[in-house]
C-alpha cells in the first residue's frame, strides 16, 4: 500500500479523509463524501467532493500548509493544517481524542497564538458526548493505547 512507498518530490502517495458527523443530541449523521488527498514531500494537497447526487467529483486541489503536528501522536496536542480557498484564510485544526481538556484546548490554542498569530476565537467547539469513546461510532482507533 501507500505507508510502504517512499516519500518523494516525484510521484505523490494517496489518501483519503472521510468525515461522518453523528449529533450529540439527537444521533443525526451526516455522512459526506471522501475527499481524496495527494502527498508529497514537497505538498499536500486536498481535493474537495462535491455530491451531485448522480455522482461525487472532487475537480479542484487546495493546498494545504501544515501549521503544527502533535508530537508522537500526543492525544492532548493540536495538528492544524492551513490553506486559501477564494481570497479566505481557512485553518484545520485536530484533535486524536474529541474530548480533550480544557486546560490542554487552552494550551494548544496559546501556543498558536504565540507562535502562528491564530486565535482561539477565529473557532467554534464541536460538541461531543461526553460518554464518547475512541471507536464507540465505528470508526478504526489508528492509534491504539
Amino acid at each position: 500500500g501507500e505507508a510502504s512507498k517512499e516519500l518523494t518530490s516525484g510521484k505523490p502517495k494517496t489518501a483519503s479523509n472521510h468525515t461522518l458527523t453523528i449529533a450529540s443530541e439527537d444521533d443525526k449523521t451526516v455522512d459526506y463524501p471522501v475527499w481524496p488527498l495527494a502527498f508529497t514531500a514537497d505538498s499536500m494537497k486536498m481535493y474537495p467532493a462535491i455530491d451531485l447526487k448522480c455522482v461525487v467529483i472532487a475537480p479542484i486541489p487546495i493546498g494545504v500548509q501544515p501549521v503544527s503536528f502533535p508530537t508522537n501522536d500526543s492525544k492532548t496536542e493540536f495538528r492544524v493544517d492551513y490553506c486559501e480557498l477564494m481570497g479566505k484564510k481557512l485553518y484545520f485544526v485536530f484533535v486524536l481524542d474529541p474530548l480533550i481538556s480544557q486546560e490542554a484546548k487552552d494550551k494548544q490554542f496559546e501556543i498558536l497564538e504565540k507562535e502562528h498569530g491564530i486565535q482561539k476565537e477565529w473557532f467554534n467547539d464541536v460538541q461531543w458526548d461526553p460518554k464518547y469513546e475512541i471507536g464507540s461510532a465505528g470508526e478504526p482507533d489508528i492509534n491504539p493505547k
